[in-house]
């Protein structure tokens, strides 16, 4: 099957469950995005595709991500989320390495917890920053954003 029609299929089994989640008849949500029903229920049989801008509607509507409409939006979420996710994994495992290292100490005295949790906390801001200064040295069609 072309990869287009099975696109417009994908959004349009969406929008249908959407639809059916919301108990919302076509004729309400063709109301609220600002597109007259026939178009809608071209969308839903196959006969067109909505643009991004009816796509971004219809997700408001539905007060779902973009991407639950259209699956080739990448989750504006998503990214955040795993980007978050690395930064902690990188920080647990520096926090890890201090806490099984013999000689973490201050002027030969051992560090007080608060120490600790402070010295994290600046590790924490030195991986974000180190993430946001790599960024601008990966070529934009190597980036997530």
């Amino acid at each position: 099957m072309n990869p287009n029609v099975e696109h417009t299929k994908i959004i349009a089994s969406n929008i249908k469950k959407f639809l059916q989640v919301h108990k919302m008849h076509q004729k309400e949500l063709a109301k609220k995005v600002g597109i007259s029903p026939s178009t809608l229920s071209d969308y839903l049989n196959l006969r067109a595709k909505p643009s991004h801008s009816v796509v971004q509607k219809i997700a408001e509507v539905f007060d779902v991500e973009k991407s639950d409409i259209d699956t080739t939006y990448k989750s504006e979420k998503t990214v955040e989320d795993r980007k978050e996710r690395d930064i902690a994994k990188r920080v647990d495992q520096l926090r890890l390495d201090l806490e099984t290292a013999d000689a973490l100490a201050f002027m030969g005295e051992p560090l007080s917890n608060e120490a600790k949790e402070s010295l994290m906390s600046a590790l924490e801001f030195v991986v974000r920053q180190t993430n946001e200064v790599n960024k601008k040295y990966i070529p934009k069609k190597h980036r997530d954003e």
